[in-house]
């Protein structure tokens, strides 16, 4: 599990990792410096989307 200390940060992570990567998962602030949290978890399929 990563940590992000935005979602922006965690978009520009995902769009970084290549096609081998099968899965990501983070918890990110909503936003820098604040309080709330959320937990992501994002797949990729073999055809290279990702949900």
């Amino acid at each position: 599990i990563q940590h992000f200390d935005s979602p922006i940060d965690f978009l520009q992570s995902l769009s970084e990792q290549t096609t081998s990567v099968v899965s990501q998962r983070a918890v990110l602030r909503l936003e820098r410096d604040g309080e709330h949290h959320v937990a992501a978890d994002v797949r990729r399929r073999p055809n290279g989307e990702a949900s």
